[in-house]
């Protein structure tokens, strides 16, 4: 009497698929690796202004420094801040109790570049983790919740060095025009090869009424193609290994 075949083939399949999709599903494979991206670390009580906060929500302003992030240029006016001040978020001379809406896009701050003529303050960290040649996907969340158009942008910058008075090297993202800051929270999201290991991602702005928001910013490793072809085709060969072992099990019955 046959035996039914046995199937090591398609055991060994199975384990290879298993262990090239592990790293791919692990929750480090799709986390943060900007520090403070959301720039609610260092955030400290200022002073409480009464009443309600125009868009903020809360009545206590809050406002401090970006921890993990180098600022500039040095020796200038402030040049960005973590705030839920209401001249942020709208104009003061909107009418009450109906704000337009406003505040931070998540938690209880957000970044300011709120810094005068010539609009060059920035905030600029080297992304630990990020390695040379791998590919990563860069999102952000832009507001001008007042609606001013003048002197209105951002510029985001991937790699080169942090002077203290600029940014040496690397490239605009977006290209050599500056994104125009939308009035309400927009996402922006852009995909990028690192060219060093640890690159460093800077945001520059200016607004000359009162500031442009940035909140929640990350910076995501994208599994390789090959990573996801390799696993594609072990998962096909694993699936016609179980159909032929099925097939023969039933011929030898």
């Amino acid at each position: 009497m046959s035996t039914p075949p046995k199937r090591p083939i398609f055991s060994a399949l199975v384990i290879a698929a298993m262990s090239l999709a592990s790293p791919l599903f692990t929750p480090s494979a799709h986390a943060n690796l900007v520090v403070n991206g959301d720039f609610e670390t260092g955030v400290t009580q200022k002073r409480d202004f009464g009443g309600i906060a125009v868009g903020g929500g809360d009545t206590v302003l809050l406002e401090g420094t970006l921890a993990g992030w180098g600022t500039g240029p040095s020796g200038s006016a402030p040049n960005v801040l973590a705030t839920n001040e209401r001249v942020y978020y709208a104009a003061s001379s909107d009418p009450a109790p109906v704000p337009p809406p406003g505040g931070p896009h998540a938690g209880a701050v957000s970044a300011v570049f709120p810094n005068p003529y010539p609009y060059d303050g920035y905030i600029s960290q080297a992304i630990a983790g990020v390695v040379n040649g791998s590919a990563y996907r860069i999102s952000f969340w832009l507001s001008n919740q007042i609606g001013d158009a003048n002197n209105n942008s951002l510029a985001a910058h991937w790699g080169g060095t942090d002077t203290g008075n600029g940014i040496s090297g690397g490239t605009d993202i977006f290209g050599p025009v500056a994104l125009t800051v939308p009035l309400g929270w927009t996402q922006y999201s852009v995909d990028v090869v690192a060219t060093e290991n640890n690159q460093r991602l800077s945001f520059r702005a200016g607004n000359a009424a009162a500031g442009n928001l940035l909140d929640d910013v990350s910076v995501i490793a994208i599994p390789e193609v090959s990573s996801f072809g390799m696993l594609t085709g072990l998962s096909l060969l694993a699936l016609g290994a179980t159909a032929r072992f099925r097939r023969r099990s039933v011929a030898t019955a």
